[in-house]
């Protein structure tokens, strides 16, 4: 397929034991062009008692220590060393969003957390909005997935616990979402007249101020 080296992408090499560690396989050709080869690839490590991986997503079992991750493909290879801490976490950040966000869709917030070592690591958050839950939610609070409802203003929040099961909290962040959905169009893979006992399959779109369907 052309691939003629491979390279993990540069990362810090620390997951905290109650978090998770992403890493990226990048195979490139002889022109330089990258592809994404975590899924394609053989994940290995050398202590499996402190975790599992799987796509390239290092997930620890709950121990701290550390260990070698070994990644092959089509005989090309590469090797992260990685420490599982048990840093305690200090802080809380929303990281802020740009623009307004539009209505009835979903939008993906993320946030920082910081430890006691100086590491950014992932973490377990439970997201929440405190003010304006009638126009959008979390429907997974370990997601920072946003479904919004309606145009207005959200306050949200994410929090986690900390080593000692204290609770830590980011500052509120107001979240602007857009009045910007125009216009909604229904349709259906049946006719508009049906047999008894029959189904369709009814779908709805929206078209948005930018145009955007």
């Amino acid at each position: 397929n052309g691939i003629v080296r491979v390279e993990l992408e540069d990362n810090e090499g620390y997951a905290h034991y109650q978090g998770r560690l992403q890493l990226n396989l990048i195979g490139r050709n002889s022109e330089n062009v990258a592809t994404n080869l975590n899924s394609k690839a053989t994940w290995k490590l050398s202590d499996a008692s402190l975790g599992s991986i799987n796509n390239g997503l290092f997930t620890p079992s709950g121990k701290v220590g550390e260990l070698i991750v070994t990644v092959d493909y089509a005989g090309l290879s590469d090797t992260q060393n990685v420490i599982v801490s048990d840093a305690n976490l200090v802080s809380l950040t929303v990281n802020p969003v740009a623009a307004p966000i539009d209505e009835c869709q979903n939008a993906t917030l993320t946030a920082n957390a910081v430890f006691d070592n100086g590491l950014t690591l992932d973490y377990d958050l439970n997201w929440a909005v405190t003010e304006g839950a009638s126009l959008a939610s979390f429907s997974d609070v370990s997601s920072g997935t946003l479904s919004t409802k309606n145009s207005g203003a959200v306050t949200v929040v994410v929090s986690a616990n900390n080593n000692d099961g204290e609770k830590v909290s980011s500052t509120p962040v107001t979240i602007n979402i857009a009045d910007s959905l125009r216009s909604l169009t229904l349709t259906s893979n049946k006719a508009a007249e049906m047999r008894e006992g029959d189904s369709a399959t009814v779908s709805i779109k929206g078209t948005y101020a930018n145009n955007a369907s």
